[in-house]
């Protein structure tokens, strides 16, 4: 193959490959669960396509051509990214309330910056806003692919001169040889160094799989061995003869594309987002979509890569697939947002088709457009090009620090801060970590607020125990100190994890931080606020699926298996209940159990972005559960937690206070329904996590019911 073919029309078709497995997905999930590893096949491409453009170009010689390549991607990335960030831009002004504007002020500078997979990241978590409503969630891989091509150029750059150093003893080596000991491309230094390279990625890809995995989707440096291999196939190309012309081969050629492409096609229905065997993709599922790409970019003379992959249509497909992915996601996610639960999936197509026509003006009136003027005009056009982005990156950069709370649309401002809490405190405070002892590794939504040295209350919890602390640190300031993480209940002796996820919070989480308050004499009193109906049934919404389903069991010291699910979650639960209330109670602290917030099993953006207006919260309401549908859920959370505080308070000592068990939905509920609204202020931050004005009112409504703590 000679290097100098470099646009091949098969590659376009394979773009449209990879664009449409990821439209696939992210309209019709159920029908093509792996079309988001298209994305992994345009890792492939872009990898092998920029480097062939570098190899043929000699671009990374010098300072110069480094120079040339960051120019030619900014005019390559920039046009139609620049447009899409402005029109997202101007659509979230009218259609987003303040606080999710705030954020996508955030992820349009993280975008510019081409670092929003590192937000994205940071934003992952218990308390993360619904994904499917983030309209920038699709350019974390814009960020990786960039940040991959900041190293590049200069990895190359070090190559040619190593290169160039031992040019002399080459040409000496070569000028006594035979002329017949030419060194083979896989042997030599370059494609060596990529390997090892592309091998060291994998291995941290691998380790993050099963031990980080968000960091292993977002960060870069666990993905760049998919580019790497492009890289690899593209030095092999540049050094490796044409191959012969006959039959054999051309046979041999069409069986691996047709094999390549039917692995790629089962991969797009087969692999979905759920760990297999404790795998999180990407880790070894990556090897399908990766390796096949690489296939068929061998295979550029096959049948199929030609009259298939290099149809006029496939060809077009993939030429806009760029403006294609930028614009097809912030419309899927504001069609998703209107009402996620009864949105029926023919309802998206027509979004898709507003995408392609989008996609199609792009390319035709601003990417074709700015690359001829940028091949006459070249300094001129990028400077502007760079220029326009760097004002996008501060318009983001406003709108995330200094977006008004109140808008034309006059909406309400004391909603404004129900769906975005401070992630600056929302988790930690340096108090607390200062004064703890307490260190839960391999975790990063453990919460840790308030001072443990000085503090009278301890709230322990998960998530919802966090929500809550918002309001009590709030109204009693320094008495409280709010340890947990989330997904994790205090309990002594219980692990918990997913079917999809493993092993999510190991006992020595929560252990951590109960045997701190069990240690600690100043602290006399334990609030206890778990999403009791979520571990004891095992699924998350009242409607949910047994696909997400919840396990928990013993800690391994206890039960002695180490693996997977023990007994029932009920059983297990029970068990942790009694074990931590003996504990607390034997160490003299009073105890007051907070029973489950209710839980809506309804999307609260969608509640209320729709009824954007004057009077829009007053409608609201309609979000509601109904008292039956929570006392049925949390019906065996009750009963458990009922015989267990009345057994502890029928043997407790004469001298201890008994333990209380309280409901929040005595505050939360009205005799028929618990709404989302009440008395005009919205409850809830999402489905089931309390807002800030939540979070006051439960404070206000509990502080009261709390027992006097006694002195030590």
């Amino acid at each position: 193959m000679q290097v100098s073919a470099l646009h091949r029309p098969d590659i376009d078709g394979l773009r449209a490959i990879a664009i449409l497995g990821v439209l696939g997905f992210h309209a019709f999930p159920q029908a093509v669960p792996g079309g988001f590893i298209g994305l992994d096949v345009f890792f492939v491409i872009s990898g092998y396509v920029v480097s062939l453009s570098l190899l043929s170009r000699n671009s990374a010689r010098d300072g110069m051509g480094i120079t040339a390549f960051y120019a030619r991607r900014v005019r390559r990335l920039f046009p139609a990214l620049l447009c899409t960030l402005i029109v997202v831009a101007l659509a979230g002004f009218w259609l987003l309330p303040t606080p999710q504007l705030s954020q996508l002020g955030k992820h349009i500078l993280g975008s510019a910056g081409f670092a929003q997979n590192l937000i994205l990241w940071q934003e992952a978590g218990y308390f993360d806003a619904v994904s499917h409503e983030k309209w920038l969630l699709h350019l974390w891989s814009l960020g990786i692919e960039e940040q991959f091509y900041l190293l590049l150029p200069l990895l190359f750059l070090l190559i040619n001169r190593t290169k160039e150093k031992q040019a002399p003893a080459a040409v000496q080596v070569s000028s006594a040889a035979d002329g017949n000991s030419a060194t083979p491309p896989w042997a030599s230094p370059t494609f060596l160094l990529l390997a090892t390279l592309a091998a060291a990625s994998f291995a941290l890809s691998l380790w993050q799989s099963r031990h980080a995995p968000s960091a292993g989707f977002y960060w870069p440096m666990g993905r760049f061995w998919e580019f790497l291999l492009g890289v690899m196939l593209a030095d092999w190309h540049s050094q490796k003869a044409a191959e012969p012309r006959n039959a054999h081969v051309a046979s041999s050629r069409m069986f691996l594309a047709v094999t390549a492409m039917a692995l790629l096609m089962l991969a797009f229905l087969l692999i979905n987002e759920r760990a297999w065997r404790g795998w999180h993709f990407p880790g070894p599922l990556a090897l399908l979509p990766v390796l096949t790409t690489v296939t068929l970019l061998c295979t550029a003379q096959s049948g199929l890569n030609q009259r298939f992959l290099g149809h006029p249509v496939m060809r077009y497909v993939g030429l806009i697939s760029y403006p294609l992915y930028l614009w097809h996601w912030p419309i899927l996610a504001y069609l998703n947002s209107l009402d996620p639960q009864h949105l029926q999936p023919w309802t998206r197509v027509p979004g898709l088709v507003l995408a392609l026509g989008l996609a199609a003006l792009t390319y035709r009136f601003a990417e074709q457009p700015m690359r001829r003027l940028a091949s006459s005009h070249p300094k001129p056009v990028i400077s502007g090009l760079t220029i326009g982005m760097l004002a996008t990156a501060l318009l983001g950069y406003w709108l995330w620090h200094h977006t008004p709370t109140s808008w034309p649309d006059q909406r309400s401002s004391a909603t404004s801060q129900w769906v975005l809490w401070d992630e600056a405190t929302l988790y930690r405070d340096s108090t607390c970590l200062s004064h703890t002892v307490v260190n839960p590794r391999k975790r990063d939504d453990f919460f840790c607020r308030g001072n443990p040295d000085t503090a009278s209350w301890a709230l322990l919890g998960d998530s919802h125990g966090n929500a809550l602390a918002a309001g009590l640190m709030k109204s009693m300031p320094g008495q409280w100190v709010n340890l947990g993480g989330g997904g994790c209940m205090p309990f002594n002796g219980v692990d918990s994890g997913s079917d999809e996820m493993g092993l999510q919070c190991p006992h020595e989480i929560p252990e951590a931080f109960l045997r701190h308050v069990l240690r600690s004499p100043h602290i006399r009193g334990v609030l206890i606020d778990v999403r009791g109906a979520f571990y004891v049934n095992g699924t998350d919404k009242i409607s949910s699926s047994p696909q997400a389903r919840r396990w928990l069991r013993e800690a391994p010291h206890l039960s002695g298996i180490s693996q997977g699910p023990q007994a029932d979650n009920a059983s297990v639960f029970r068990a942790g209940v009694r074990r931590t209330l003996t504990e607390l109670r034997s160490a003299g602290k009073q105890v007051v159990w907070l029973l489950n917030t209710p839980e809506l099993g309804a999307d609260v953006n969608a509640c209320l972005r729709p009824r954007v207006g004057q009077g829009w919260l007053s409608r609201a309401p309609a979000c509601a559960i109904s008292v039956e549908s929570h006392d049925a859920r949390n019906a065996v959370y009750r009963e458990i937690m009922k015989t267990e505080v009345d057994r502890w308070n029928a043997h407790r000592p004469t001298h201890s206070a008994p333990v209380r068990l309280l409901d929040p939905a005595a505050l939360l509920c009205t005799q028929e329904q618990c709404p989302l609204v009440l008395n005009g202020q919205p409850l809830y931050r999402d489905g089931d996590h309390l807002s800030i004005q939540g979070s006051d009112l439960m404070a206000q409504w509990l502080i009261p019911r709390l027992p006097v703590l006694r002195n030590p």
